[in-house]
């Protein structure tokens, strides 16, 4: 086929047609032919409208003529006559008009095949420049067109490449359709169905496909947190859709002790073949759920770099939307990110806060000075803007806590900060950890003969500084704070097997035993729960610097020993103890301590009621009946 390049390009007529042509083509327009006689050898568009007649001295072959009328076939047999061949040197305006001008929903689902044919049309014709205004200006009405992208790469490999990969472009469609959740939002959002608008754009988000439109998104989302819902508005209703109910619970968990202890107790207490676990592992191999649970049938463990993409997510896909209901053991980053990119609203969604998945994201100081200064001088200090709205992972997390229909946990202070910082018609339900220790089992009076480590053959004073190695432990502060005792009979006992990272535990190592020396005992690998067992029998004060709720296993299984524990006075974990008539000291108090003797003194009748009060808080038949109408009352929750 003849190219256009190097030719005069003439056009049939003179009307609006003719001016869109003109202003969308690269190529220069060389005249214009209209049949009107009146219209002969004026001016338009900067140049003279011809004759028909005109046509005949000019070179055929050196000529296109593009009919810009909807007589389009009476003026193709009047130019047939003069010797003129269509698609050899007359062309339908059709070609060369972009399609933007139909409706939307027209293009996206209809009209595609014409954007294929233009593009090859052009490619025909050498009008790369042609293709490339074109594809420009349907780009930038639908930028989310990821088949547009693909359509660029061909360009480059021609027109051959491209036919012989157009099942790649039909497939994206239904796989990728996000550029009409696009525009679908901005219609939700003009009518003021917020809910279902921010979905959508939740899902455009973490789609991820098409950079451009990121910005333009987060915008959106922003405006109607901002603008469009008040705080004591609680009218977003998470939608209710009509699917089969499947006939078991999933859930999702990470890699934890807890994980493991709460395999073990469904599979002891409850009909274990009604639970699916899915486990996803953020490390290369699994290190705390055990390998006789990991062998399990209902056991899966999913990479957590598969996720990411959709082939590799379809068992975790399906096995979440067919089961019955869905417990996210610690709502992380990846599992808010798959709640919105797959808009996962479809079964009942219940999330078990943790601790890290709620104050990490809400303006609550979890460091002290001397941490913040550790964890700079390290690079290690988050950056600043994470409860922002313009941070991409909060949005994810804002999105995830909208659609779910209860949260659970022990802690009604944990919940009531949830509804303070986030939107949500979730509803509270009281939920409790079996402990990783068992407790009833501990032979005390064997303990320090059993136990691996044996720290009171050298030390009268046995102290436990946090529970992980997790910077929200504020471990310096105690540190120095015990380095100025003038006492020596005592050493310090911390947790950094896990929870933080290494540059952090090493330089909590290297700061405790400056200070401390010997006395400062670093755990750096981890325990098996029996083990840490006896040594938290060995124990006489647990102090945990933490600003937010943590290490709540820990406190209670020290508890229930008769330990005496130093806490912040403001986290919600503090006041929930009080309110139960458990005794506890603040870290105030602990700053107020001259001696070692004074930290370790411990009234008998308030270590008794400890032990009273607790049980009574935290016991097997709570932990049971929270469980129950977890899994056998359908209606409760």
């Amino acid at each position: 086929m003849k190219t256009f390049e190097g030719k005069k390009i003439g056009i049939f007529g003179t009307g609006s047609a003719a001016k869109c042509i003109t202003e969308k083509m690269a190529n220069s327009v060389s005249f214009y032919i209209d049949n009107n006689p009146y219209k002969w050898n004026e001016d338009f568009m900067g140049k003279q409208i011809k004759s028909p007649k005109d046509l005949l001295s000019e070179e055929k072959n050196n000529l296109i003529i593009i009919v810009a009328s909807m007589h389009y076939e009476e003026i193709c047999q009047q130019l047939y006559g003069y010797g003129f061949q269509e698609n050899i040197n007359v062309f339908n305006m059709n070609i060369f008009v972009n399609p933007l001008n139909l409706p939307f929903e027209a293009i996206v689902r209809e009209e595609y095949e014409l954007l294929l044919e233009k593009v090859k049309t052009y490619l025909h014709s050498s009008l790369r420049n042609d293709v490339d205004q074109f594809i420009v200006g349907y780009e930038n009405l639908i930028p989310l067109d990821e088949r547009v992208v693909l359509i660029k790469n061909f360009l480059d490999n021609g027109y051959d490449f491209l036919d012989s990969h157009l099942y790649l472009l039909k497939d994206i469609l239904p796989k990728y359709d996000v550029y009409f959740d696009y525009y679908l939002a901005l219609k939700f959002e003009k009518e003021k169905s917020f809910s279902d608008a921010l979905s959508l754009y939740e899902k455009i988000l973490a789609s991820g496909l098409n950079p451009s439109i990121k910005e333009k998104t987060i915008e959106h989302i922003t405006h109607i947190y901002n603008h469009k819902i008040s705080q004591s508005q609680r009218s977003i209703q998470k939608q209710q859709m009509e699917a089969t109910s499947g006939n078991y619970y999933v859930h999702l968990m990470q890699d934890s002790i807890y994980s493991d202890k709460f395999i073990e107790y469904i599979k002891e207490k409850h009909n274990f073949d009604k639970h699916k676990f899915l486990i996803i592992s953020y490390k290369k191999n699994i290190q705390y759920v055990h390998e006789k649970n990991l062998k399990e049938d209902n056991v899966y463990t999913f990479d957590s770099n598969t996720l990411s993409f959709v082939t590799g997510s379809e068992l975790f896909l399906k096995l979440i939307l067919e089961s019955k209901k869905v417990l996210i053991h610690s709502l992380t980053d990846l599992i808010c990110w798959c709640i919105c990119r797959y808009n996962i609203d479809y079964t009942n969604l219940n999330w078990i806060i943790w601790g890290a998945d709620l104050y990490s994201y809400i303006d609550v100081n979890i460091y002290t000075k001397l941490t913040e200064n550790c964890l700079e001088e390290l690079d290690l200090l988050p950056p600043s803007g994470n409860n922002s709205l313009t941070n991409e992972q909060l949005l994810y997390r804002k999105g995830a806590i909208r659609r779910l229909d209860n949260i659970l946990t022990w802690n009604q202070g944990d919940y009531d900060l949830v509804r303070k910082h986030f939107f949500t018609t979730a509803k509270l339900k009281h939920f409790y950890y079996p402990l990783p220790v068992d407790h009833d089992s501990t032979d005390l009076t064997n303990t320090e003969k059993k136990c691996k480590l044996n720290l009171k053959d050298k030390f009268k004073y046995v102290l436990l500084l946090g529970n992980s190695a997790s910077p929200n432990n504020n471990h310096l502060d105690i540190i120095y704070f015990l380095g100025e005792l003038s006492s020596k009979n005592f050493c310090v006992v911390a947790p950094l097997s896990y929870g933080g990272p290494q540059q952090y535990v090493n330089k909590i190592i290297d700061e405790g035993r400056k200070i401390l020396g010997d006395r400062f005992i670093p755990i750096t690998e981890f325990l098996d729960p029996t083990d840490y067992r006896d040594i938290l029998n060995q124990i006489d004060v647990s102090i945990m610097n933490h600003k937010r709720q943590a290490g709540v296993g820990n406190v209670i299984s020290l508890l229930i020993l008769g330990k005496k524990v130093f806490m912040n006075s403001e986290i919600t974990t503090f006041s929930v103890f009080k309110n139960h008539g458990i005794a506890l000291c603040s870290i105030q108090e602990l700053f107020a301590c001259n001696n070692i003797d004074e930290i370790i003194s411990m009234d008998e009748y308030y270590k008794e009621k400890n032990i009273e009060n607790l049980k009574q808080f935290y016991n097997e038949t709570k932990l049971d009946y929270s469980l129950q109408m977890l899994f056998d009352d359908t209606e409760s929750l």
